[in-house]
């Protein structure tokens, strides 16, 4: 799966420090845009470094159609990094949205499907199921998730089980 983050679900993963291991899932790639990196504020320093060692890549907006991000801009009232998912999915049909902000999760899901849509904790599920953390491990990063202001729905206890 071709995964491009909004800053939302790529905070939530940076507060609960379960980056790293997320971009270690097999069969999945991850982007960033400019957009995004620069919401990211102090961390995109870290970016640099992920990008450097292959973890995840730059999005290239000149790549984009000059009207794509505008387009979307106005059609969803979206915040830019939460625009910029759409475009850059818009133009390449193999991305999938990783977002946790519920207005740009619902106008995408309209816009492109719900299959190409995901979030945080879709991610931190396949991570329990490649074995690279446990239950207790992908619960006690959702917490830290919620404890450091994400707002994200309840769980069942078993949703990281399944």
């Amino acid at each position: 799966m071709k995964i491009i983050f909004d800053a939302s679900a790529l905070i939530h993963l940076l507060n609960a420090e379960v980056l790293d291991t997320v971009l270690r899932l097999n069969g999945h790639t991850f982007s960033i845009g400019p957009q995004v990196k620069t919401e990211c504020g102090p961390d995109q320093a870290r970016f640099e470094g992920l990008v450097e060692a292959g973890l995840i890549s730059l999005a290239d907006d000149r790549e984009l159609p000059a009207n794509s991000f505008i387009d979307f801009l106005a059609l969803y009232d979206l915040g830019d990094g939460e625009t910029e998912c759409p475009a850059f999915a818009d133009s390449d049909p193999a991305f999938v949205i990783c977002s946790d902000d519920g207005a740009a999760r619902a106008a995408a899901s309209q816009h492109f499907g719900p299959e190409r849509v995901v979030g945080s904790l879709y991610l931190l599920r396949e991570c329990v199921r490649q074995n690279l953390i446990n239950h207790a491990q992908a619960s006690a990063a959702y917490e830290l998730m919620k404890y450091r202001g994400g707002f994200l729905p309840d769980l069942p206890d078993d949703y990281f089980l399944a």
